[in-house]
């Protein structure tokens, strides 16, 4: 069986995406857990990415949310890089792949702290046409908050427009 693998990936489909970019936005829920308290506050992504092959891509986002806890209110923003690879056989396009990037946490106590954050995303897009997709993607990160490792994850609703299909 082991030989015919190769076989069986020149039969997939070929996405015609490699070199192509494209920018989407995004809402999210992101809880925060630490030793005193949870956070959840609602965030907007914005970002791009860029089709490294027709199997993988390559995604940066900037992300910003806030939430009140205990009379003050909290800050939390975020730049990420991540690499995912997916299927693209149908309308329907998962992918899969690590994170890493930089989360800020900013309230009147502690004041500004952050920290580098690793972990794993995952997207479910759906796109239909060639200039536009649709989709949801989660995320789950580890990152030091106050002194201790503390995990976060990011679940949202995302829009995406492709480039340079948009100008065709």
């Amino acid at each position: 069986m082991g030989r015919y693998i190769p076989l069986l990936l020149l039969l997939l489909p070929s996405t015609g995406f490699a070199g192509e970019g494209y920018l989407h936005g995004q809402l999210s829920w992101m809880p925060v857990s630490h030793l005193d308290y949870r956070l959840d506050a609602g965030a907007l992504t914005v970002g791009g990415g860029y089709f490294v092959g027709d199997f993988a891509l390559f995604e940066a986002g900037l992300t910003y949310g806030a939430t009140g806890h205990d009379a003050e209110l909290h800050h939390l923003a975020s730049a990420d890089l991540a690499f995912r690879l997916l299927i693209d056989a149908t309308e329907w396009i998962p992918s899969v792949g690590p994170v890493v990037g930089w989360l800020f946490h900013q309230a009147p106590t502690p004041g500004l702290e952050g920290g580098l954050y690793v972990g794993a995303s995952a997207c479910l897009d759906r796109r239909t046409a060639r200039t536009w997709s649709v989709g949801a993607c989660g995320q789950y990160s580890m990152f030091p908050l106050g002194g201790a490792l503390e995990g976060v994850y990011f679940l949202g609703l995302r829009a995406a427009l492709y480039l340079p299909a948009v100008w065709e």
